[in-house]
């Protein structure tokens, strides 16, 4: 089964470990604005010549060199650091993130403007002479523009989906920082380097972060309710916001992999959040608290469980471009899709320009 760590947005520190995935509801419905583009119609009348012509002269006066510029250019992978976990983005921590998921829609209306303005060709042989020679003339501008529109269309809607995805992870790993540092951080009440006496051991703190004394069961109880509900929060949000915004639904059973690992990790924080509560001192071959400690390696290994190759196959067939490591993640292919995005966005708007009229 897939599980988060193998996602990029995830990384794991000692004990308390950092997930953070962030689901975002944007506007992630293809917008058809090649739906705008006029049909072709019957007749060859004068009226009908003159209403071709006219729309042939507005086309010219829209599709300028700084219009088509100014359309459809925001991006994102410019703000994505692949090698950054997902929700340690700065851009989405200095709202940089935020301010570019915002332009996505403007950018898409000034693609829908000059989408009204791409005519419909007219059929051979009606029209007349000069209809004809002006749709021969703008024949390649006119099919570079609709397949612009087309790509814009699919590409800007995505990128502002997966833009304000990325902000939304970000966003809940800021407020999982301050709820962590408001209601468990005072419960570590030992600092790295700090030990005290458990029976006949002596236990170190060895966590940056510190550590919960172990010495007092009820001090070990009230960590664990504080962790429980902190994780607990956090990775339920996370769940939560999967359920509602998949990030790669053409994946198949992807979303439901992520929201099936989310639940099996809010399984493990419960176990480590019960075994702080009611474990007993002891001492098992060696080790004191074994349940805790036990139960802390679980967590570990799960985030060390490989994507399933048949899964990486399955999602390979419907693109190529997602990662054949088994030990690779998602943060690589997010990478991939936004660039891949951008660039057929670019492709476009460059044989637009390539092939303006005048």
């Amino acid at each position: 089964m897939q599980n988060p760590e193998r996602r990029p947005w995830y990384r794991r520190p000692p004990l308390i470990i950092a997930v953070a995935v962030g689901a975002v509801a944007a506007t992630g419905v293809i917008v058809a604005i090649a739906a705008l583009l006029p049909r072709s119609g019957d007749g060859a009348d004068d009226g009908a010549a003159s209403t071709y012509l006219a729309a042939a002269d507005e086309f010219e006066a829209a599709w300028t060199a700084e219009s088509v510029d100014g359309a459809g250019s925001s991006t994102m992978s410019d703000l994505f650091d692949p090698a950054q976990p997902f929700d340690l983005q700065e851009s989405g921590r200095d709202g940089r993130l935020a301010e570019r998921c915002a332009a996505f829609p403007a950018d898409l209306e000034r693609v829908e403007a000059l989408a009204s303005t791409v005519p419909a060709q007219p059929e051979e042989g009606t029209g007349g002479p000069e209809v004809e020679r002006r749709a021969a003339e703008l024949g390649p501008a006119v099919a570079a523009a609709s397949e612009f529109v087309e790509v814009a269309g699919e590409a800007l809607p995505e990128l502002e989906r997966q833009c304000r995805y990325v902000q939304a992870g970000v966003d809940l790993r800021v407020a999982y920082e301050a709820d962590e540092a408001a209601r468990l951080a005072p419960l570590r009440s030992l600092t790295e380097g700090q030990s005290e006496s458990v029976g006949s051991y002596t236990l170190t703190c060895l966590e940056t972060e510190g550590c919960a004394s172990f010495s007092d069961p009820t001090a070990r109880a009230a960590y664990g309710d504080a962790y429980q509900s902190v994780y607990g929060q956090w990775i339920g949000a996370l769940r939560d916001q999967e359920q509602s915004s998949c990030q790669f639904p053409d994946l198949p059973g992807y979303c439901e992999q992520a929201v099936a690992s989310y639940e099996e990790l809010i399984a493990l924080d419960v176990a480590i959040a019960e075994a702080f509560r009611t474990e007993p001192f002891a001492v098992v071959d060696g080790v004191p608290f074994p349940g805790i400690v036990s139960a802390y390696r679980a967590r570990e290994a799960y985030f060390e469980e490989p994507t399933d190759p048949e899964t990486i196959a399955a999602w390979r067939e419907v693109d190529p471009n997602y990662p054949e490591d088994p030990d690779a993640d998602s943060n690589e292919y997010l990478g991939v899709v936004l660039t891949d995005l951008e660039t057929r966005l670019v492709d476009a708007r460059e044989e637009v320009l390539a092939n303006l009229p005048g």
